[in-house]
C-alpha cells in the first residue's frame, strides 16, 4: 500500500466523489484526504512571500490561487513528513489516469515495501512526477519495462498533479520552502537549488483536466503589468538557471544513462 494525499478544496466536492470513485476499487491506494488552501478566501499577509523575486525569476507576483496551492502541497509534505512512512504519492483532485497502469509503475519503483527509515540503501531518485508539462529532454536511466522509462531532465519540465516523494525529499522540500518565489510546479523540480535528484516516467500516464488546477484558477487575479525590462532580464535568468539545472542533472544521472544504455 501507498498513502495516496489528495489535495481538494472542501468546496469541490464533485471533483473529490470523482477521484475516490476512480480510486476506490483498489485498496493499495491508502487515501488521505489533504484539505487544500483556498486562495480566493485566505488572508496571505502573514505568509512568508518574496514578490520581487518572484518577478525576477517568475515574471510576475504571484497570484492568491497559485500561492493557496503551493501551500496546499506545503500541508501535505507536512503531513506526510509527520506519518513515518518511506514514500507518498500526492494528487491534486483533477487528475486523470488508469489507476491499475499506475499501480503497476509505483510497484516497479519499488515505493511498496514499508522499509525503516534507517535502511541505508540509497534510490536512484527523491522526487517522481507522473504528471510533467513541456518535453524536458528526458534522459533515461532505467527501463520499468512495456515501453515505460524512468528518466531525468535536461531541460524545464513543470506540473505537480502527480508525484511520488521520499521523507528525505519532503524535508529538503520544506526546508526551502519559504519564502514562497515561484508557483509549486516550478519550486519542486528545481533540483540543483533542492540538491535532489528529480525524475519522471516517460511517456506520461498521468494528465489533468485542465491547464490550471482549481485551486490556481479560482485565484488568478488580475495581476499589474511587469516592464518589458524586467521580462527580458526574467528570461536572462532563466536560462542561467536552466544551464545549472541542466548540468546538474547530467552529473548525477550520466553513469546511470549509461549503465542502463550500454551495460545492460
Amino acid at each position: 500500500m501507498i498513502d495516496t494525499y489528495i489535495i481538494n478544496l472542501e468546496r469541490a466536492k464533485e471533483r473529490w466523489d470523482k477521484i475516490i470513485t476512480q480510486l476506490s476499487p483498489y485498496p493499495e491506494f491508502r487515501i488521505k484526504k489533504i484539505i487544500g488552501v483556498d486562495g480566493k478566501y485566505e488572508n496571505f499577509s502573514k505568509i512568508h512571500l518574496d514578490s520581487n523575486q518572484s518577478i525576477r525569476y517568475f515574471g510576475q507576483a504571484l497570484s492568491s490561487g497559485t500561492i493557496g496551492c503551493y501551500l496546499s502541497h506545503v500541508k501535505a509534505w507536512k503531513t506526510f513528513c509527520c506519518s513515518g512512512k518511506n514514500y507518498a504519492f500526492i494528487l491534486e483532485d483533477d487528475a486523470s489516469f488508469n489507476p491499475l497502469l499506475v499501480l503497476y509503475l509505483l510497484k516497479k519503483l519499488g515505493i511498496f515495501h514499508e522499509n525503516s527509515l534507517n535502511d541505508t540503501q540509497k534510490s536512484d531518485w527523491d522526487i517522481c512526477s507522473l504528471q510533467l508539462n513541456h518535453r524536458g529532454m528526458p534522459l533515461p536511466i532505467q527501463n520499468l519495462q512495456n515501453g515505460y522509462e524512468l528518466c531525468t531532465y535536461l531541460t524545464s519540465v513543470t506540473g505537480a498533479g502527480a508525484y511520488v516523494l521520499s521523507q528525505h525529499s519532503a524535508q529538503r522540500l520544506l526546508y526551502k520552502a519559504f519564502p514562497i518565489i515561484l508557483p509549486v510546479d516550478h519550486y519542486y523540480t528545481k533540483s540543483h537549488r533542492l540538491d535532489l535528484k528529480f525524475v519522471g516516467i516517460e511517456p506520461r500516464t498521468i494528465t489533468q483536466s485542465a491547464e490550471f488546477s482549481f485551486i490556481e484558477r479560482i485565484g488568478r487575479e488580475r495581476l499589474k503589468n511587469i516592464s518589458s525590462w524586467s521580462r527580458i532580464f526574467c528570461g536572462m535568468r532563466r536560462v542561467k538557471e536552466e544551464l545549472h539545472q541542466s548540468l546538474y542533472n547530467l552529473k548525477w544521472a550520466l553513469p546511470l544513462y549509461c549503465k542502463y544504455r550500454f551495460f545492460k
